[in-house]
């Protein structure tokens, strides 16, 4: 019976691996998809055997979680050797000794247990001498640090190795720590800083070791890894900084996807999975042939966006665009989360989160005690407006959300929301006498959403005419000048309105702030753009006496009846994609009528021929490599799919009603004709409680929905006027 079992459990885990088609190359493959070490013994599974000599885990995530990677007696010791093999290989490339000495600012195992990347700088050391380095926790541990560190370089006639991350560097990079190393010295530097510290490019990064280091940018090494490989990728010697596998290992990439031929494609009962179709250059996701992970003798797709040239090596594009599930409150940086990485600055996925619990924060300039002088309110309307409408707010929502199209609608949905307040004063004092501004006082911080920068200027716009002193707290997609939120505080600026911005390094600590006020700012209120426990997070890190305001996810749908499909479609479109599934209220599900004859194949290939008819050819855009890549990814194992190519949008019908979580797509659910319109609202709401915002068309008319629902026109969801509320609720009300 327990036998029966395992097999039923391992046919099931198996029929979760994607198949493979690389071009030209034979039969389909198997392959694994890397996520599925997150939730799987994939070891077991394509062995058929259970047990491990060693495990590892990669750096984990709130949303995704840590994967498992599992290795037999015999494949640690081919990842073993294969790790110190290619480096030593790597080490003779650039001319090094390969028994040179090595510093590590990597912990040891003893201090990292489950971290592929401490194992690796062990063994290295087994191979050649490797004496560690602590990175010092603060100014008292400097001396120390130098003291240790000159120790090592006393003979500067032997280049030496040093390896570390990038959130290593950084602060001794900041703080000045980093010493000149011995002619022929090289730098290797690997995964991004992590949340922990000061985010940073990759150019800045080698910039910075070059000068500290006093060695010439072509001796500063990228290695690129992951737990569950056995093998590494370095910057390859020569012009440029691409990326190379050491030997053993062949890289592709994939870039499409196709139905089985001899299948019966698309009917949603069909036993038939998608195949990936891939090839040995080009755009597309990562995928790997490791021949030195014995345990795993299949190819491995990662979620890394590479460009792959045909002798093998790769420049790093950065991940494929799939955020988890988030709605209007979308998840906003955890105030003391470290799940975001710096992709373009090397990566490895060793476990090595806990080494800095609290995250390096600038000094910053703390809101002004008084509150400012109060400004005319249409003067702060006005040059909001005006900002809108101006083709530099076009050109940043441009590269925020990737599609020209989106963004004009976005902005348009914007203006007409705030058309309102801005040209009826009566309406303007009672959208602020609304939205409990009045009562939060005077310094307020906002802390906006990662996804779309629209969300932030209803709340800046009402607390700055109120009189309040407004800082915003970037994140890191919104630091770089050409924001959307820095053009628009510049232009304010500009206008004389004083607002403040923190670096996206800011956190919140556990204190009750009775630091001098420029270590540490006090606010009278944060308003957090997040789900609920960010919020919490949130709350339990600022003082009692300050307010924590936030509405949590939500997010919103549609309905309409499939004959009107075509009529319907730019109204459907407006609500779906004008914040490219990114916003407030990007309809993440649009629920279709079908009478019961009409299958989820029909229905998607209807819904994609009505889009192709009036959309592709008016838009024209072509899809964003991360956006591809991202669909590809959460498209694997769907029955439905419609794949158009290089362009938008895409369709996937979603037969268990889970709402789309990223980028330009459409996804639909067959509702058979004749159910009331509030018994699916109901169904929903049960799984999805985030739902709180419905739209429809005229000729759907519902009554007595579920508390908390707001229904509106189609192609209203972006349009709600500025009255001061939100969902019903007070704006500034606190969470």
């Amino acid at each position: 019976m327990l036998a029966d079992a395992r097999s039923k459990e391992k046919g099931r885990v198996e029929s979760l691996f994607p198949k493979l088609e690389l071009a030209g190359e034979g039969p389909h493959l198997n392959a694994i998809n890397i996520s599925s070490f997150r939730y799987l013994d994939v070891s077991s599974v394509s062995q058929g055997t259970a047990g491990a000599a060693r495990i590892f885990r990669s750096s984990g995530t709130s949303a995704q979680g840590r994967s498992l990677s599992s290795f037999s007696e015999a494949g640690l010791a081919a990842y073993k050797s294969a790790i110190t093999d290619g480096f030593t290989q790597m080490l003779k490339s650039r001319g090094a000794d390969p028994k040179a000495r090595g510093i590590s600012l990597i912990p040891p195992t003893a201090d990292w247990p489950e971290s592929s990347l401490a194992a690796m700088v062990e063994w290295l050391g087994e191979a050649m001498p490797v004496a560690y380095l602590k990175v010092p926790d603060g100014v008292h541990e400097e001396p120390k640090f130098l003291d240790d560190f000159g120790n090592l370089l006393k003979n500067q006639d032997s280049p030496v190795w040093i390896f570390g991350t990038s959130f290593h560097f950084v602060p001794l990079i900041d703080r000045g720590l980093l010493p000149v190393l011995p002619r022929g010295s090289l730098a290797f530097y690997t995964g991004g800083t992590k949340g922990k510290v000061r985010d940073v490019g990759e150019s800045w990064l080698i910039d910075s070791l070059e000068r500290g280091f006093r060695i010439p940018r072509s001796r500063i090494v990228s290695e690129y890894g992951m737990s569950e490989l056995a093998s590494a990728a370095y910057t390859a010697p020569g012009p440029g900084r691409a990326l190379r596998f050491q030997k053993n290992v062949v890289p592709f990439v994939v870039n499409g996807l196709r139905q089985p031929l001899d299948g019966h494609p698309t009917e949603p009962d069909s036993k038939d999975s998608l195949i990936m179709t891939a090839s040995r250059s080009g755009t597309g996701l990562l995928g790997v042939f490791d021949f030195n992970r014995v345990d795993i003798p299949a190819p491995i797709v990662t979620e890394d966006v590479v460009r792959l040239a045909a002798d093998g090596s790769f420049e790093l594009l950065g991940r494929a665009h799939t955020a988890p599930l988030k709605g209007c409150s979308m998840l906003a940086e955890n105030s003391n989360d470290s799940s975001n990485v710096s992709s373009n600055a090397g990566s490895h996925n060793g476990s090595y989160d806990d080494v800095e619990k609290t995250p390096h924060r600038a000094t910053i300039s703390a809101p002004a005690s008084e509150s400012p002088k109060r400004l005319e309110n249409r003067f702060v309307l006005g040059a909001v407006e005006a900002f809108i409408k101006s083709h530099e707010a076009l050109d940043a929502m441009v590269q925020a959300i990737e599609s020209r199209k989106a963004a004009k609608l976005a902005l348009d949905d914007l203006l007409v929301s705030i058309t309102k307040v801005l040209h009826h004063q009566d309406a303007w004092m009672s959208c602020m006498a609304a939205s409990g501004v009045g009562s939060i006082g005077k310094r307020l911080l906002i802390i906006p959403p990662n996804s779309h920068p629209l969300a932030v200027v209803y709340p800046m716009t009402l607390a700055l005419a109120s009189g309040c002193a407004v800082s915003i707290r970037l994140n890191r997609g919104q630091s770089h000048p050409g924001s959307f939120i820095c053009r628009l505080v510049r232009r304010l600026l500009g206008a004389g309105i004083q607002i403040e911005l923190l670096p996206p390094e800011f956190r919140f600590r556990k204190t009750k702030f009775k630091a001098a006020p420029s270590q540490d700012p006090v606010w009278d209120a944060v308003m957090a753009f997040g789900d609920d426990a960010t919020i919490d997070v949130i709350r339990s890190s600022v003082p009692e006496s300050t307010r924590v305001i936030g509405h949590g996810e939500a997010i919103a749908v549609s309905m309409i009846h499939l004959k009107n499909l075509e009529a319907n479609l730019p109204e459907i479109l407006r609500d779906t994609l004008s914040l490219m599934q990114q916003g407030c209220m990007s309809s993440r599900l649009l629920g279709i009528f079908v009478p019961p004859e009409v299958s989820a194949a029909r229905l998607a290939d209807g819904v994609q021929e009505v889009l192709q008819k009036q959309w592709w050819s008016d838009w024209g855009e072509v899809l964003p490599d991360r956006h591809q890549a991202g669909i590809l990814l959460r498209s694997l194992g769907q029955k439905t799919l419609r794949w158009p190519g290089r362009g938008l949008p895409v369709v996937q019908v979603a037969l268990d009603a889970e709402p789309a979580t990223f980028g330009p797509q459409i996804r639909v659910c067959p509702i058979l004709a004749g159910t009331p319109v509030q018994d699916v609202m109901e169904n929903w709401r049960k799984a999805w409680p985030q739902i709180k915002l419905l739209t429809l068309p005229s000729e759907i008319q519902g009554s007595n929905f579920p508390p908390g629902i707001d229904v509106r026109p189609l192609g209203r969801a972006n349009q709600p006027a500025w009255d001061g509320l939100h969902f019903g609720q007070p704006i500034f009300l606190p969470s």
